[in-house]
């Protein structure tokens, strides 16, 4: 399962985009009920049921989150499990552009079928085509799937990955793309891939 980012603007001026407070409510919930039922029965919780809780409390601490905080001028990452969260901070200064671009999924980099998918990636995001068309409604499960993928470029030609979702249900990259960069003075770069 796949959870997606979620966009929050502060009142003073910051925008974070990372886990929403619904999925550690749900997983929260989750843990309370598993936790409820090994206690109510007779019998002694096995191990799977304690590996599962575990399982559930890692991702209830587990963080992911970009913090744009103007008055500092800087992007904060924050990721890992709390309390051990890797920090790490890009000066506005040091940023370049940010950019939404397409990857192709199942496809060999430089061949005709990537620039295919990619095609149909910036079809499906920008132009608001049918994911379904005719080519793959005999067989939707294919492996050949366009992604896209909400980058942060420095000068130092470092690329910070934020975000990747399947183009079909990737409009909210557009959203967060173009929050996040606005907040740090620059304009988000789209269908820079496009062929």
């Amino acid at each position: 399962m796949e959870i997606p980012l979620s966009l929050k603007k502060y009142k003073d001026g910051r925008i974070s985009y990372g886990f929403p407070l619904w999925f550690r409510i749900l997983d929260l919930a989750i843990i309370a009920l598993i936790v409820g039922s090994m206690f109510v029965s007779e019998l002694a919780p096995g191990a799977m049921a304690w590996v599962l809780v575990a399982l559930l409390a890692v991702g209830f601490l587990f963080e992911e989150r970009w913090t744009v905080d103007p008055d500092r001028h800087c992007i904060e990452h924050r990721v890992g499990v709390f309390p051990i969260l890797r920090k790490s901070s890009i000066d506005f200064d040091s940023i370049v552009r940010f950019s939404i671009e397409i990857f192709a999924r199942g496809t060999i980099p430089g061949s005709e079928d990537e620039a295919a998918v990619k095609q149909k990636g910036f079809s499906m995001l920008y132009d608001k085509q049918p994911t379904d068309d005719a080519q793959h409604a005999a067989r939707p499960s294919t492996f050949k799937k366009p992604y896209a993928t909400l980058l942060i470029v420095t000068r130092d030609d470092e690329t910070y990955l934020v975000d990747t979702q399947p183009a079909k249900r990737a409009s909210h990259l557009l959203e967060a793309g173009t929050a996040l960069a606005k907040a740090c003075g620059f304009v988000l770069q789209e269908r820079e891939n496009k062929q």
